[in-house]
Order: C-alpha cells, then structure tokens, then sequence
C-alpha cells in the first residue's frame, strides 16, 4: 500500500512552496515527516491527509484519486484515511457527541446508529473521557480537545492516519493515551504518516523519517541511520548549521 505523488506542486510563497515534487510513499508504517517552518512539510502533511488540493499534479492511494470529482469517489478515499489536526479540529458550535456523529454519518452511512453509538462509547470510555458529550469544546481544555479530536479519526476505522503534532499541548494522562494508542496501530501495520515536534519518543517508533527542504524529499531512512547527518532537536532537522 502506498501513496503516489505526481508532479505536485503547491504555492503558498517562494519558502513554503512545493515545487514538482513525485514520491512514493508506504502507507502500511510509521512514518515521521521532519525539516523546519519552511521545508513546506506542513503542506505535504496536508495534501497527503485529503485536507489540501495541490494546485498541480496528483495523487492516488492505493488507486485512489484522493482528489476526486464527485461525491462517492471522494467517500471512497475519506473512508480509509483520516486526519487529526494539530488543534483537535472540533467545530466549536457542535457538542463532542455531534462533532464525533459528524464522520460516521457521513463516511459510514451502513452502520445503524445502535453500532456507531457503540463505536463512540467504547473510545471515549477506552480514553477516560467520561461525562463530556454534551459539552462544547468551549467548554474543554485542549487537552482533552485534542484527544476528542484523535477519537473522531479512530472512529471511521481508516487504514491510514495523518497526524500533526498529536500530542502537542496534551498533559501526561493524554499523551500516554495517544502514545498507547499509536503504538497499538503500528502492531496492527495501520499507516500512519505524521509531524512531531514534542516527543522524542516518536523518533525511535518510527519506520522511516523523511528529509524536507524546500518542499523536497532530500534524504529519508530511519533515526539511527539519520541521526550522525542531522539533529533532531525539536524534531527539526539540522545538518552543518542549517536546518533542513
């Protein structure tokens, strides 16, 4: 399984561009997208998790145009990726239980409403988030955002998880819980493609880190093998004083 990136570019300024950017990249590991501010690996992030049309090229995962034209093409490919936003990506004027209906109704429209009920029930008791679902996120601390947000993309059952920065801003209990969690999914081979910038424990969980500069793949392999050529302080890379 593997995403195929053709031709993409994307312009969002001279130091944030992707500029003809062709990879392939597994989808059944862990895999840490790393450079600084301007490596353009937060576009990347975003074009991967369906969240961002490039501007030039395609995408496919798994013969999936993740970019599609109508309706059911686009189900199709939402359906076995989901994405978790670095700010939970709640819609602030839905309750936690709306805003955790909002994708199974939308990407899982055969399962009876008993069966989602169920799917919610047993993340949230699974994560201790008890007594929530009638709040608004308001009403909530981003810790407690962020892992409501990290079930609503559990939820949908995707192959593939798109994630960045999931467990910046999150207290201990939240990010042991993400940590668990992420860990449970690389046992299973569910694809998981991410940026991190606070845990150094992510590091060594990872298949493969990827390089950026300059929206480019510049070098890839995994911690040990990158490690003496760069410093990951921050999880951003640096080599020979600059970062990349």
């Amino acid at each position: 399984m593997s995403f195929i990136l053709k031709n993409i570019t994307n312009d969002a300024g001279e130091k944030k561009s992707i500029n003809n950017l062709n990879a392939t990249i597994n989808s059944d590991r862990l895999i840490l997208l790393a450079g600084d501010k301007t490596s353009g690996k937060q576009m990347l992030l975003k074009i991967i998790g369906g969240m961002l049309p490039p501007d030039k090229g395609t995408i496919h995962y798994n013969n999936l145009n993740l970019y599609p034209y109508n309706l059911e093409e686009m189900r199709a490919a939402r359906s076995r990726i989901s994405f978790v936003f670095q700010n939970g990506g709640l819609l602030a004027n839905l309750t936690i239980h709306e805003n955790l209906r909002l994708p199974l109704d939308f990407l899982k429209p055969e399962l009876t409403d008993t069966g989602k009920e169920k799917i919610i029930s047993n993340y949230m008791d699974k994560f201790q988030l008890f007594n929530i679902l009638e709040k608004r996120p308001s009403e909530l601390t981003l810790d407690v955002i962020k892992q409501v947000g990290f079930v609503r993309a559990l939820s949908t059952g995707p192959e593939v998880l798109v994630m960045n920065e999931p467990v910046s801003d999150c207290e201990v209990t939240g990010v042991r819980n993400i940590i668990n969690e992420i860990t449970a999914l690389k046992k299973e081979k569910k694809g998981i493609i991410m940026i991190n910038q606070t845990s150094n424990e992510f590091l060594n969980m990872a298949d493969q880190i990827l390089i950026m500069k300059q929206g480019m793949i510049v070098d890839s392999g995994t911690y040990s093998e990158l490690r003496t050529n760069y410093n990951f302080a921050g999880n951003n890379t640096e080599t020979t004083g600059d970062y990349v």
